[in-house]
């Protein structure tokens, strides 16, 4: 490895307390760590004071202000471009089935003023695409948005290396494994809430308090408003329980979302909604064992005058070796998101995944986390010089014959091409390819499919998606 390019080795930590596995391991990222953050602000170039060889790019990462408190400047940028290939007839949707080239570009710029006390971060995006002929989707293209901008207060915690804060302003979040609060990486705009959040150490415990409201996308330049109707809250705790050998945490949360509109069978109308879980997490220091990734929670509330009891629960075990400087991840991962039991029952059972990453299922988000059975057998290789091949597959069901299945939005997929006595909703092969010959730039090939079953009729046509990704960081 070039040290003068991978001089960070520090890693920086989020909600999990892991060494952010869970953020930089999403699909295109895997190698991100090397150097950079998937979310920037968790960037880490304080080792920089003491670093006496400083090439142009680093200096763009530590431009002292103030030496004696040590105060420094710190920008950067990523740059993301796509092409895409779609066969779609969308759920039915469209009268013949379409296929599609499209380019997408992606640009965010940040400027972070660093102190060991103190903290403000700033972030623009502009995102548009080209040749789409499916329907717009109001989450790939904004002319020009105010993405990030918030003020951080510290608190080192000397004795333990931690560091308790207070964030407020617009700001991107992660929490936990990212199936009830992550980004939205895979579209072209990024998702940011205005709010407020607290991370408070107690020794080795940790707490999360924060409160949300998710930024709505408007496509023009500067017009994103402040402070939407979807509210969202809650405390995310992380207990350690791990030795030197073994990282283990035990995770428990609650999390509130109050959405001035929420669409399923039964119910169009305001959602008030708790969810309350717990995850167990657990990484392997060897060059070989096990890793799992065990989750469950339950919801309750009302909407629309509705009660609300819908639940889900997630399992991921890998099983992994070294040999040659070659990493190899064989894993298996079964879900349970509940479905609605009956129709205009006077109860909702269809969970709500709340603002999750979508990419747990395939490549490609072809449904969203309701009303779903799955089965996901996967397949990595870690090759020296930053390259990693992934083949997973997920098999879905229907959780639930009496509900319908869910767009990656949440909203529901009605028709009457679809059989509703049956459940086996398909199976979705995906297969991926990363590059990354430095820290700054990477590539990604991917293809993801969904071959149709039962539940859909016997002309509905199966979906492909082929893309080439470049990714470009300083």
């Amino acid at each position: 490895m070039n040290a003068s390019l991978f001089a960070q080795e520090m890693k920086a930590q989020d909600s999990t307390g892991l060494e952010q596995f869970d953020v930089n391991d999403i699909h295109g990222q895997l190698f991100i760590s090397r150097r950079f953050n998937i979310i920037r602000y968790l960037d880490r170039f304080d080792y920089l004071r003491t670093n006496e060889k400083i090439n142009f790019w680093e200096r763009l990462k530590f431009i002292p202000i103030h030496k004696k408190t040590n105060t420094y400047l710190s920008i950067g940028g990523d740059v993301r471009t796509r092409f895409d290939y779609f066969k779609t007839d969308n759920f039915d949707a469209l009268p013949t089935p379409t296929e599609e080239y499209r380019y997408d570009q992606r640009l965010m710029l940040h400027v972070a003023i660093r102190h060991k006390y103190f903290g403000v971060f700033s972030q623009v995006l502009t995102a548009w695409r080209a040749g789409n002929d499916l329907p717009d989707s109001p989450v790939d293209a904004d002319d020009l948005a105010l993405h990030q901008l918030f003020f951080i207060l510290k608190y080192p915690h000397e004795s333990t290396g931690k560091q308790s804060y207070l964030r407020i302003g617009r700001q991107e979040a992660f929490i936990g494994s990212g199936r009830l609060f992550a980004i939205r990486e895979d579209p072209n705009v990024r998702r940011s809430y205005d709010g407020a959040r607290s991370n408070i150490f107690i020794n080795r415990f940790k707490a999360d308090l924060f409160y949300f409201r998710e930024v709505p996308i408007e496509p023009n330049a500067l017009d994103n408003d402040w402070l939407s109707d979807r509210e969202l809250f809650g405390i995310y705790t992380t207990t350690p329980l791990h030795n030197q050998e073994n990282r283990l945490n035990l995770e428990l949360y609650h999390a509130g979302i109050n959405h001035w509109e929420n669409f399923n069978q039964d119910v169009i109308d305001e959602d008030e909604r708790q969810t309350v879980g717990a995850r167990l997490v657990h990484r392997h220091n060897h060059d070989r064992g096990f890793d799992f990734d065990l989750e469950a929670n339950y919801q309750f509330g009302s909407a629309g005058g509705i009660d609300i009891n819908a639940y889900s629960v997630s399992t991921d075990i890998e099983y992994f070796w070294n040999i040659n400087q070659k990493e190899h991840r064989l894993g298996l991962e079964a879900n349970i998101f509940s479905g609605d039991r009956q129709a205009n029952d006077g109860e909702s059972n269809t969970y709500n995944p709340l603002n999750p990453a979508l990419g747990f299922l395939s490549r490609t988000p072809f449904f969203n986390f309701s009303n779903l059975i799955t089965v996901n057998p996967s397949y990595r290789l870690l090759l020296p010089k930053g390259i990693a091949v992934t083949s997973e597959t997920a098999f879905a069901w229907r959780q639930n014959t009496s509900d319908v299945i869910y767009s990656p939005p949440g909203l529901p997929y009605f028709g009457n091409t679809y059989n509703n006595e049956n459940s086996y909703v398909g199976f979705i092969p995906s297969i991926e390819l990363e590059w990354a010959p430095s820290a700054f730039l990477s590539f990604e090939l991917f293809y993801s499919g969904l071959f149709k079953g039962n539940y859909f009729s016997g002309d509905s046509q199966n979906q492909h998606n082929m893309a080439f990704i470049t990714y470009l960081r300083f």
